[in-house]
Protein backbone atom coordinates (compact mmCIF):
# COMPACT_ATOMS: atom_id res chain seq x y z
CA UNK A 1 0.00 0.00 0.00
CA UNK A 2 0.91 3.65 -0.79
CA UNK A 3 2.15 4.83 2.39
CA UNK A 4 1.04 8.30 1.25
CA UNK A 5 -2.22 6.76 0.77
CA UNK A 6 -2.93 6.87 4.86
CA UNK A 7 -3.60 10.54 4.35
CA UNK A 8 -6.99 10.23 2.93
CA UNK A 9 -8.41 8.55 6.55
CA UNK A 10 -8.12 11.91 8.40
CA UNK A 11 -10.88 14.83 7.54
CA UNK A 12 -10.30 17.85 5.78
CA UNK A 13 -9.40 20.81 7.95
CA UNK A 14 -12.00 22.55 9.83
CA UNK A 15 -12.95 26.13 8.46
CA UNK A 16 -14.36 28.97 10.06
CA UNK A 17 -17.84 28.59 8.92
CA UNK A 18 -17.70 24.68 9.20
CA UNK A 19 -19.57 23.06 11.97
CA UNK A 20 -17.54 21.40 15.15
CA UNK A 21 -17.07 17.91 15.08
CA UNK A 22 -16.42 17.27 18.73
CA UNK A 23 -19.27 16.87 20.52
CA UNK A 24 -19.61 19.00 24.33
CA UNK A 25 -19.70 15.94 25.80
CA UNK A 26 -16.57 14.31 23.97
CA UNK A 27 -14.84 17.48 24.50
CA UNK A 28 -15.74 17.55 28.46
CA UNK A 29 -14.56 13.63 28.46
CA UNK A 30 -10.97 14.57 26.98
CA UNK A 31 -10.48 17.34 29.72
CA UNK A 32 -11.17 14.57 32.43
CA UNK A 33 -9.25 12.14 30.69
CA UNK A 34 -6.22 14.46 30.62
CA UNK A 35 -7.16 15.04 34.17
CA UNK A 36 -6.61 11.20 35.14
CA UNK A 37 -3.30 11.51 33.36
CA UNK A 38 -1.78 13.99 35.65
CA UNK A 39 -1.63 16.48 32.78
CA UNK A 40 -2.19 20.35 33.60
CA UNK A 41 -4.81 21.40 31.04
CA UNK A 42 -4.84 25.42 29.69
CA UNK A 43 -7.88 26.68 27.76
CA UNK A 44 -7.92 29.47 25.81
CA UNK A 45 -10.34 32.21 25.11
CA UNK A 46 -11.11 35.44 23.44
CA UNK A 47 -7.46 35.34 22.35
CA UNK A 48 -8.45 36.11 18.61
CA UNK A 49 -9.44 39.38 19.96
CA UNK A 50 -5.78 39.99 21.13
CA UNK A 51 -3.42 43.15 19.06
CA UNK A 52 0.28 41.83 19.67
CA UNK A 53 1.81 44.30 17.65
CA UNK A 54 -0.22 46.84 19.87
CA UNK A 55 0.88 45.29 23.11
CA UNK A 56 4.66 45.18 21.95
CA UNK A 57 4.68 48.73 20.59
CA UNK A 58 2.43 50.76 23.07
CA UNK A 59 3.56 53.12 25.48
CA UNK A 60 0.53 52.98 28.43
CA UNK A 61 1.60 50.12 30.43
CA UNK A 62 -0.38 47.27 30.47
CA UNK A 63 -1.64 44.57 32.94
CA UNK A 64 -1.37 40.56 33.05
CA UNK A 65 -4.17 39.87 35.99
CA UNK A 66 -4.08 36.71 37.83
CA UNK A 67 -7.33 35.38 39.96
CA UNK A 68 -5.85 32.74 41.73
CA UNK A 69 -9.63 31.30 42.82
CA UNK A 70 -12.04 29.02 41.80
CA UNK A 71 -15.11 31.56 41.29
CA UNK A 72 -17.11 28.67 41.11
CA UNK A 73 -16.22 27.65 44.58
CA UNK A 74 -14.98 30.43 46.68
CA UNK A 75 -12.96 30.44 49.02
CA UNK A 76 -11.93 33.68 51.09
CA UNK A 77 -9.62 32.21 53.40
CA UNK A 78 -7.79 31.54 49.78
CA UNK A 79 -5.41 28.09 50.61
CA UNK A 80 -3.26 28.41 46.94
CA UNK A 81 -3.91 24.78 45.87
CA UNK A 82 -1.69 23.58 42.80
CA UNK A 83 -3.71 25.30 40.00
CA UNK A 84 -3.16 28.39 41.88
CA UNK A 85 0.56 28.06 41.91
CA UNK A 86 0.57 26.82 37.95
CA UNK A 87 -1.76 30.04 37.24
CA UNK A 88 0.88 32.25 39.18
CA UNK A 89 4.22 30.27 37.43
CA UNK A 90 1.92 30.65 33.83
CA UNK A 91 1.67 34.42 34.24
CA UNK A 92 4.80 34.98 35.45
CA UNK A 93 7.01 33.40 32.57
CA UNK A 94 4.49 35.26 30.36
CA UNK A 95 5.51 38.76 32.37
CA UNK A 96 9.23 37.72 32.13
CA UNK A 97 9.75 37.85 28.44
CA UNK A 98 11.85 40.66 28.00
CA UNK A 99 9.50 42.56 25.43
CA UNK A 100 6.24 41.93 28.11
CA UNK A 101 8.17 42.86 30.90
CA UNK A 102 8.96 46.24 29.78
CA UNK A 103 5.13 46.50 29.34
CA UNK A 104 3.19 45.16 31.15
CA UNK A 105 2.73 44.65 34.85
CA UNK A 106 1.67 41.34 36.74
CA UNK A 107 -1.26 41.80 39.33
CA UNK A 108 -2.64 39.01 41.50
CA UNK A 109 -6.24 39.95 42.20
CA UNK A 110 -7.31 38.72 45.50
CA UNK A 111 -10.92 38.55 46.57
CA UNK A 112 -12.37 40.63 49.84
CA UNK A 113 -15.40 41.53 52.13
CA UNK A 114 -16.08 45.00 53.03
CA UNK A 115 -16.56 43.83 56.54
CA UNK A 116 -13.60 41.83 56.83
CA UNK A 117 -10.98 41.70 59.39
CA UNK A 118 -8.26 40.36 58.17
CA UNK A 119 -7.50 41.80 55.02
CA UNK A 120 -3.90 43.07 55.91
CA UNK A 121 -3.20 39.57 56.99
CA UNK A 122 -4.21 37.97 54.09
CA UNK A 123 -2.88 40.50 51.57
CA UNK A 124 0.42 40.26 54.18
CA UNK A 125 0.43 36.47 53.49
CA UNK A 126 0.40 36.45 49.55
CA UNK A 127 2.85 38.68 49.51
CA UNK A 128 5.22 36.72 51.76
CA UNK A 129 4.20 33.71 49.10
CA UNK A 130 4.92 35.76 45.80
CA UNK A 131 8.69 36.66 47.58
CA UNK A 132 8.98 32.66 48.21
CA UNK A 133 7.87 31.72 44.97
CA UNK A 134 10.49 35.06 43.38
CA UNK A 135 7.49 36.33 41.76
CA UNK A 136 7.21 40.06 41.09
CA UNK A 137 3.72 41.44 41.32
CA UNK A 138 1.50 43.99 42.43
CA UNK A 139 -1.46 42.45 44.61
CA UNK A 140 -5.11 43.87 43.93
CA UNK A 141 -8.00 43.72 46.40
CA UNK A 142 -11.26 43.57 44.62
CA UNK A 143 -14.41 44.05 46.80
CA UNK A 144 -16.72 40.40 46.60
CA UNK A 145 -19.88 41.36 48.70
CA UNK A 146 -22.17 42.14 45.88
CA UNK A 147 -21.11 39.01 43.84
CA UNK A 148 -21.60 36.78 46.37
CA UNK A 149 -24.83 37.64 47.22
CA UNK A 150 -26.25 35.88 44.23
CA UNK A 151 -24.26 32.65 45.25
CA UNK A 152 -27.48 32.14 47.04
CA UNK A 153 -29.68 30.97 43.85
CA UNK A 154 -26.83 28.33 43.97
CA UNK A 155 -28.95 24.98 42.18
CA UNK A 156 -26.44 22.62 42.31
CA UNK A 157 -23.72 20.83 43.64
CA UNK A 158 -22.34 17.92 42.49
CA UNK A 159 -19.47 17.05 44.74
CA UNK A 160 -21.06 18.42 47.68
CA UNK A 161 -20.21 15.05 49.39
CA UNK A 162 -16.34 16.43 49.10
CA UNK A 163 -16.72 20.17 50.52
CA UNK A 164 -13.01 19.94 50.80
CA UNK A 165 -12.46 20.14 47.07
CA UNK A 166 -12.12 23.27 46.07
CA UNK A 167 -11.05 22.79 43.08
CA UNK A 168 -14.75 21.30 42.20
CA UNK A 169 -17.13 22.66 39.66
CA UNK A 170 -20.83 23.83 40.95
CA UNK A 171 -23.62 24.89 38.61
CA UNK A 172 -23.98 28.69 39.30
CA UNK A 173 -26.91 31.06 38.62
CA UNK A 174 -26.47 33.02 35.28
CA UNK A 175 -26.94 36.24 37.47
CA UNK A 176 -23.75 35.27 39.66
CA UNK A 177 -21.64 34.28 36.33
CA UNK A 178 -22.64 37.90 34.76
CA UNK A 179 -21.96 39.80 37.86
CA UNK A 180 -18.51 37.69 38.32
CA UNK A 181 -18.13 38.48 34.78
CA UNK A 182 -18.66 42.21 35.49
CA UNK A 183 -16.05 42.57 38.20
CA UNK A 184 -13.36 40.89 36.03
CA UNK A 185 -14.39 43.52 33.24
CA UNK A 186 -14.14 46.53 35.64
CA UNK A 187 -10.62 45.94 36.74
CA UNK A 188 -9.62 44.62 33.29
CA UNK A 189 -9.74 47.93 31.45
CA UNK A 190 -6.31 48.03 30.73
CA UNK A 191 -5.57 44.21 30.76
CA UNK A 192 -4.07 42.42 28.13
CA UNK A 193 -4.29 38.45 29.66
CA UNK A 194 -6.66 37.09 32.35
CA UNK A 195 -5.48 34.16 33.82
CA UNK A 196 -8.75 31.95 35.54
CA UNK A 197 -9.00 29.22 37.70
CA UNK A 198 -10.36 26.47 35.69
CA UNK A 199 -12.47 23.73 37.96
CA UNK A 200 -12.15 20.50 37.46
CA UNK A 201 -15.00 18.88 34.99
CA UNK A 202 -17.83 16.88 36.69
CA UNK A 203 -18.76 13.55 35.51
CA UNK A 204 -20.94 13.50 32.26
CA UNK A 205 -23.58 11.30 34.25
CA UNK A 206 -24.24 14.16 36.96
CA UNK A 207 -24.06 17.30 35.29
CA UNK A 208 -24.36 18.43 31.56
CA UNK A 209 -21.19 18.97 29.48
CA UNK A 210 -23.13 21.97 27.70
CA UNK A 211 -23.99 23.12 31.57
CA UNK A 212 -19.97 23.10 32.19
CA UNK A 213 -18.82 24.37 29.09
CA UNK A 214 -21.57 27.08 28.82
CA UNK A 215 -20.49 28.28 32.52
CA UNK A 216 -17.08 28.57 31.14
CA UNK A 217 -18.38 30.70 28.58
CA UNK A 218 -20.49 33.15 30.36
CA UNK A 219 -17.82 33.91 32.71
CA UNK A 220 -14.82 35.01 30.31
CA UNK A 221 -17.78 36.56 27.76
CA UNK A 222 -16.11 39.39 26.10
CA UNK A 223 -13.17 39.63 28.74
CA UNK A 224 -9.96 39.98 27.39
CA UNK A 225 -7.46 37.30 25.98
CA UNK A 226 -8.31 34.83 28.86
CA UNK A 227 -6.36 31.83 29.95
CA UNK A 228 -8.61 29.20 32.00
CA UNK A 229 -6.01 26.73 33.98
CA UNK A 230 -5.88 23.79 35.99
CA UNK A 231 -3.31 22.08 37.68
CA UNK A 232 -3.05 18.84 38.66
CA UNK A 233 1.42 17.98 38.82
CA UNK A 234 3.46 20.65 41.16
CA UNK A 235 5.20 22.92 39.05
CA UNK A 236 6.55 25.30 41.60
CA UNK A 237 9.73 24.77 44.00
CA UNK A 238 11.14 27.20 46.62
CA UNK A 239 14.14 24.90 47.29
CA UNK A 240 16.40 26.36 45.30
Amino acid sequence: MDPTSTCLSFPDLRTHQSDRDISPADYVMILRDTLKLHKNICIARNFHTMDRDAVLRGKRNLYIDVWPVNLFHVDIAESYDTSCLFILQLACILNMVSTWRKRTTLRVMMLIRSDSTDTDMRKSKLRSLLVELRIKAEIVPVLWDQVDTFKTEQTQDWAAKDEGDSGEFRIMPKSYLEATNDMIKKHATNTVVCFLYMPRPPPVDQTSPAVYLQALSQLTNELPPSLMVHGVSTVTSTHL
